[in-house]
C-alpha cells in the first residue's frame, strides 16, 4: 500500500484536519505516502509531523495544465497503489488515473450535503463518477447517496473521522465562554446562532461567545455584523478567525454550539468531545448518531431558535448533568474514534478495494 492524498488546500476546515490527521496516522503506521496540496499550503501545514512527504501544485483554475502535469509526474516517481482525493479533488484524480490505470482513485467525501439536495458536485459527477474506484463517506447517509449516484464502485466504506488535539487541563475564565467552531460559511448557519445567543443573553447576560474559524467569506461576515449590530451584542461576540491551536480556546470554554444545516461527520465535535466540552449542536448529518441522540449533548432540530436557546439555557441550569455527558462522550470518543479505528478500517477497505 503507497497512498497519495489529493487536498485543495490545508486552509482550516473538516476535511483539511483529517488529511492532515491521516498523513500522521501513515507516518506513524510506516505507511509510504504522500500528501499534495493543489493551491495553498495554509496553516494546517504546520501539524504536520513528516512536511517533508508534502508537495504543492500551486493551482490557480481547475484548468490549470501546468499544476496537473505536476501531479501526474508525483505520481510517476512516487508509484502510488492508490490516490486518495477529498472531497472537489476528485476531479482531478479521476482525470490523473487515466494516465495510470493500475492506480485505484478513492473518493473520501466528507460534505454532508451530497446525500441532500445540494447539487455541490451533481453537475459534473457524472463526467468522473466511473474513473472512481472507491469512496470513503463520513456517514451513512453518504453511503445510501453513493448507492445511487455511484453504482459501479468496486468498494464503499463508511470510516469515521478522527480527531488530534493536545493533551490539556480545563481553565476557568472570568467571563463564562461558549465557542463555535466553524468556518464562517452559509451553511454553518451561525446567524441563527447569533440570533440566539441574544435571546439566550436576555438571561444569563455574563456570557460571551466566541466564534473561530476562516473569515475569507467577507459578504457573510458582513451580514453576520449587520445581525450582531442590530441586536446590540456587539460587546458579547467575538470573532477570532482561523486558529490552528485551539486549545486555548477549548480550555476556557464553558460549552459550543454548532448550529449547522448541514453536515457529515464534524472533526470539530470530536475535538470537543476530547476536550470534555459540553456539546449543542443541530441534529444534521451524523451528529445525531455521535450524541447518541441526546444522551452524551443537546440536539435540536436544524434551523429551529427556539429549540437550540432552549437547549443552550438547558446546559447552563443542569451544569452537572451537562459534565456528565460530556464526560461520557470523551470516553466514546477515545474508544471510538481514535486513528487506530480508522486504520482497521481504511486497511479493510483497501483490501476490499484491491
Amino acid at each position: 500500500m503507497r497512498i497519495i492524498q489529493l487536498i485543495d488546500s490545508l486552509e482550516i476546515g473538516g476535511g483539511e484536519r483529517m488529511a492532515v490527521n491521516i498523513a500522521n496516522y501513515f507516518s506513524k503506521s510506516g505507511v509510504p505516502h504522500r500528501l499534495v496540496v493543489s493551491r495553498n499550503r495554509g496553516p494546517l501545514i504546520d501539524l504536520i509531523q513528516d512536511q517533508e512527504n508534502v508537495d504543492q501544485l500551486y493551482k490557480r483554475s481547475f484548468l490549470d495544465l501546468k499544476a496537473f502535469f505536476n501531479l501526474i509526474q508525483i505520481i510517476r516517481k512516487f508509484q502510488p497503489t492508490h490516490l486518495h482525493a477529498h472531497d472537489s479533488s476528485i476531479f482531478w484524480a479521476a482525470i490523473a488515473g487515466l494516465f495510470f490505470p493500475k492506480m485505484k482513485v478513492i473518493w473520501h467525501a466528507h460534505y454532508g450535503g451530497l446525500a441532500g439536495k445540494d447539487s455541490r458536485f451533481g453537475k459534473f459527477l457524472p463526467l468522473v463518477k466511473n474513473k472512481i474506484h472507491g469512496l470513503i463517506a463520513v456517514n451513512p447517509e453518504l453511503i445510501s447517496w453513493s448507492n445511487f449516484s455511484l453504482p459501479n464502485l468496486k468498494a464503499r466504506k463508511f470510516i469515521e473521522n478522527f480527531p488530534s488535539i493536545p493533551s490539556f487541563s480545563k481553565s476557568k475564565s472570568k467571563e463564562p465562554k461558549i465557542i463555535c467552531l466553524a468556518n464562517l460559511k452559509p451553511p454553518k448557519n451561525h446567524k441563527l446562532l447569533i440570533r440566539s445567543f441574544a435571546k439566550f443573553g436576555k438571561r444569563f447576560p455574563d456570557y460571551h461567545l466566541e466564534l473561530i474559524g476562516s473569515l475569507q467569506n467577507l459578504s457573510y461576515l458582513e451580514d453576520l455584523k449587520q445581525e450582531i449590530s442590530l441586536l446590540q451584542i456587539d460587546q458579547k461576540v467575538t470573532f477570532l478567525g482561523e486558529q490552528v491551536n485551539i486549545s486555548p480556546f477549548l480550555e476556557s470554554a464553558e460549552f459550543a454550539v454548532l448550529a449547522s444545516d448541514v453536515e457529515g461527520l464534524p472533526v470539530s465535535i470530536l475535538e470537543l468531545g476530547l476536550a470534555e466540552i459540553p456539546i449543542v449542536c443541530s441534529n444534521v448529518g451524523y451528529c445525531g448518531e455521535l450524541l447518541e441522540y441526546g444522551d452524551l449533548g443537546y440536539l435540536f432540530p436544524p434551523g429551529e431558535e427556539e429549540k437550540l436557546v432552549q437547549c443552550m439555557e438547558e446546559v447552563v441550569l443542569n451544569k452537572e448533568e451537562a459534565k456528565t455527558k460530556a464526560s461520557y462522550f470523551r470516553k466514546k470518543v477515545q474508544s471510538q474514534y481514535g486513528d487506530e479505528q480508522f486504520g482497521k478500517k481504511y486497511q479493510t477497505f483497501i483490501q476490499e478495494l484491491n
